[in-house]
């Protein structure tokens, strides 16, 4: 019994001896923060005090530089940095450590892969100071590059990780967005094709909800939904498939492009981009002040086709209940409905306030079916005039146009056709509130 004990006391010492020892271990030290112990610093500074890194590999030069926290290639407006991988590159030039030191004076650096460097990557400090890094051939067997600095002679064995960053090539830091546009910042968009075709859209920006209206070819109101989908997904998300390097603009067909698109900014500044020629694998694209034509995404052709009716609200009139004032129509529908919240009068007849709304609401879902091929007009068979508190006055007129349509026009500018059937119908879904 007495030896049981003696054993169970040697294990809870050896236990609490275990324990004492986790317990008293430096906190937070990582495996990785131990094997950089025994590494060789080469280069330290703190990461927000480098301003600029240039890297030459070949034939592939880029420099990128700093401005109030966000990274540019130097020189190349539009063509934008993939942020997180610039500033990994800086973060892991701040804290350059060597695995392990290869030759301390080294004579012969072609043997490495240094003389030419496989890359030479400059470093720019917020004090002016400049230090340049060279990365040569893999370590054979290893995880491993060889390296060196222009602080000394010696040549130096970096890890993988550090290595590939100073052999990032300049397709790989760029983003594939191409220009940085926001809905909210948008005041007007132009479509103009090579044909002379003009659609303008211009962005209600006092109003709460999402509102465009179409300034040209006629003024209108949009289909929000179909402006997003077939005009400003495009606009706001323009993204690369790759940029091309090797054609020319005749060659893409951005000589003369299909589509020049214009973006006239809250703040006044004015963006363009053109859209080129179809290829099989998209469409080639060049933003105004970047160097490199793109290839988009081929469903940007829609800018190239979307015509104004695609994308303008088939209703004649947009029901506003709050700030309608009167409703008069002559001809084959004839009445003159006063909307007064508390006083509703069809004809100088009191009516019901429900069913003036129904028969203001019925009125205004009237829709166009197609846009006029000519401004033929035929006999007059409706004028309808909305009077409105805050609106200017709003008037449509239909007309005969042929067997099967009427012309429709608002206030005389714009002709649509309205199919007969269609008329007919609406016509129907009217009266049964004038009886």
């Amino acid at each position: 019994m007495k030896k049981n004990i003696m054993i169970a006391l040697g294990v809870l010492l050896v236990l609490a001896a275990v324990c004492i020892g986790i317990r008293f271990l430096p906190f937070g030290e990582s495996d990785e923060e131990g094997e950089a112990t025994s590494k060789i610093s080469v280069f330290s500074a703190e990461q927000d005090s480098i301003v600029g890194i240039d890297i030459h590999m070949g034939t592939d030069y880029y420099e990128l530089e700093k401005k109030d926290g966000t990274w540019f290639f130097k020189g190349e407006d539009g063509v934008h940095v993939i942020q997180p991988k610039a500033d990994g590159i800086a973060y892991d030039l701040s804290n350059l450590y060597a695995e392990r030191e290869i030759e301390k004076n080294a004579k012969d650096l072609k043997m490495y892969g240094l003389d030419p460097a496989v890359s030479t990557v400059v470093v720019h400090l917020s004090d002016g100071g400049m230090h340049t890094f060279y990365v040569g051939n893999r370590v054979q067997n290893q995880n491993q590059y060889y390296f060196k600095t222009d602080m000394d002679s010696k040549v130096y064995a970096i890890g993988s990780g550090k290595g590939m960053v100073m052999t990032y090539t300049k397709n790989d830091l760029i983003s594939t967005s191409m220009q940085e546009i926001y809905k909210g910042d948008i005041d007007e968009i132009t479509l103009s094709r090579s044909d002379g075709y003009t659609l303008k859209l211009k962005q209600n920006l006092d109003s709460e909800a999402e509102v465009w209206t179409m300034l040209e070819p006629y003024e209108w109101a949009t289909d929000e939904t179909k402006v997003q989908s077939k005009v400003l997904n495009f606009v706001v998300g323009l993204t690369a498939l790759q940029y091309v390097t090797d054609k020319t603009d005749a060659e893409m067909g951005l000589d003369n492009p299909r589509v020049t698109v214009s973006i006239l900014k809250t703040d006044g500044s004015t963006h363009h981009f053109y859209i080129g020629n179809l290829e099989d694998s998209g469409a080639y694209v060049r933003v105004d002040g970047v160097k490199n034509a793109a290839i988009v995404d081929s469903e940007i052709n829609k800018l190239v086709s979307v015509g104004a009716f695609d994308i303008i609200s088939k209703n004649l009139q947009t029901a506003d209940y709050y700030d309608l004032k009167q409703l008069s129509s002559q001809g084959v529908l004839a009445f003159d409905l006063l909307y007064d919240k508390d006083n509703p009068r069809l004809n100088n007849q009191r009516m019901d306030k429900q069913d003036a709304i129904r028969l203001y609401s019925a009125f205004c879902n009237l829709m166009v079916d197609a846009e006029a091929p000519s401004t033929k007009t035929g006999e007059k068979v409706l004028d309808a005039t909305f009077t409105y508190a805050k609106a200017k006055e709003y008037n449509f007129k239909v007309y005969v146009y042929d067997n099967r349509n009427y012309t429709v026009t608002h206030d005389g500018k714009q002709f649509f056709l309205v199919r007969k059937d269609n008329f007919e119908a609406w016509m129907s879904s009217v009266d049964k509130y004038l009886k």
